[in-house]
């Protein structure tokens, strides 16, 4: 049993907008592209994606008018802390948002309205935040209709949107409003899925029965049919993932198949925890660590999230450019009582200096491609080969430089 549909009106709207132009996604670069390795390019041209977390951009009643409705005018307000000065530049913004998002609470919210992929149904009693449960079967169109709205609206900006699709922390016990409120906790729903209702980990990735995988997949799909021609869309499989790999590779096959269904683009990614990095999900798995940068298994480029061990700003910057990752993220905690889209000025204003930063040194260094041997571990280089070469690491210092494997004089 899948998914059912509860407002196909709405379904047809959205092909009909969807369809009106195909656009070329945010991609990967071969390890042959002409424009170098840095890993992203975005409407045909090499970018590198900074930026933070909006987690509950998504979920997040402050978001949506009373009818379900996207607030337009307290969207716009959030994005704006976030394009960048320059479209043209190569440093664009990016946000992650969550599907399944922990709950931001502040005076006022009404957590009853917060907004999932799933429905809420009346009648069958009320959830642990006072709202009706939710039929996980039953996809809510309105989440999408404003998911699609805040994608469009952040494309207007120059800001690249990445979409968790299933967070591991709110399947968590620790902290508060996590597993406890998760549709798929089983008071809070009317499905039987035979999960326990004191920790959604690691039955929500190991369990196989009670069509538990089957509403998965179809959430999975209507992701990637809502967004397979938004240009700035990309996909994040999982966040801080700790569980197994079929669980994982079940994600990818689904998304890859509806990939190729819809002729689509969409970039998808994993998370793996402790890392601070992501693995392409073509099944590629980073494998060494240099300074805390994962290296995908054939050496290519990864798409990085915040890392919480490092400074922020270019220190963190210079680190990943260097060794090859395609992004780097700020802080993107929240700690008020007043609307997110009110806060996080400090934050914006580091983004912004940053993608200044890069756009300011970014052309020169095109040329130069992420070297892995070169230099010792603890250095990260990018390079000619045989020409020129350029080293950073985070505790300076000097170091011995062995070329004598390198072409060149």
């Amino acid at each position: 049993m899948g998914i059912k549909n509860s407002f196909l009106k709405c379904i047809w709207l959205i092909f009909i907008v969807c369809s009106v132009a195909k656009a070329a996604n945010l991609k990967l670069t071969d390890a042959d592209s002409p424009i170098g390795e840095r890993g992203l390019v975005y409407k045909d041209r090499p970018v590198f994606l900074v930026g933070s977390g909006s987690f509950w951009l998504l979920n997040d009643p402050y978001y949506y008018n009373e009818d379900g409705t996207t607030n337009l005018e307290h969207l716009r307000a959030h994005l704006d802390k976030y394009k960048p000065l320059d479209t043209a530049g190569k440093a664009l913004g990016v946000i992650r948002v969550s599907a399944f998002g922990v709950p931001v609470r502040y005076a006022g919210v009404d957590l009853a309205k917060r907004r999932y992929p799933v429905a809420r149904v009346s009648g069958a009693g009320k959830a642990v935040d006072g709202g009706d449960k939710f039929d996980c079967t039953v996809i809510d169109e309105l989440f999408f209709e404003h998911a699609l709205t805040v994608a469009r609206e952040a494309d207007k900006l120059g800001i690249v949107l990445g979409i968790i699709l299933w967070d591991e922390i709110p399947l968590e016990t620790e902290g508060t409003h996590r597993w406890p409120d998760n549709p798929f906790r089983p008071v809070n729903n009317i499905n039987a899925f035979g999960l326990s209702g004191s920790d959604g980990l690691p039955e929500f990735y190991e369990k196989t029965a009670d069509n538990l995988r089957e509403v998965q997949d179809t959430i999975i799909e209507k992701f990637c049919d809502v967004f397979k021609e938004e240009p700035n869309v990309f996909f994040f499989i999982s966040n801080e993932y700790t569980g197994n790999a079929a669980w994982r590779d079940r994600q990818i096959e689904t998304i890859n198949r509806k990939n190729q269904e819809n002729n689509s683009g969409l970039l998808h990614v994993t998370m793996t925890w402790g890392i601070g990095e992501s693995a392409v999900s073509d099944g590629v798995a980073p494998s060494t660590l240099v300074q805390g940068l994962s290296w995908r298994g054939d050496g290519r480029p990864s798409i990085a999230q915040r890392d919480n061990s490092k400074a922020n700003g270019r220190q963190t910057f210079w680190q990943r450019f260097m060794g090859g990752a395609a992004s780097a993220g700020t802080r993107d905690s929240y700690n008020g009582d007043t609307p997110p889209a009110t806060t996080f000025n400090d934050q914006a204003k580091e983004d912004q200096q940053l993608r200044r930063f890069v756009n300011s040194i970014l052309s020169s260094l095109d040329r130069m491609k992420p070297l892995r041997f070169v230099f010792p571990n603890d250095w990260v280089c990018r390079g000619s080969k045989g020409a020129e070469y350029v080293a950073y690491s985070t505790g300076g210092g000097t170091l011995d430089v062995d070329l004598s494997s390198e072409e060149g004089e």
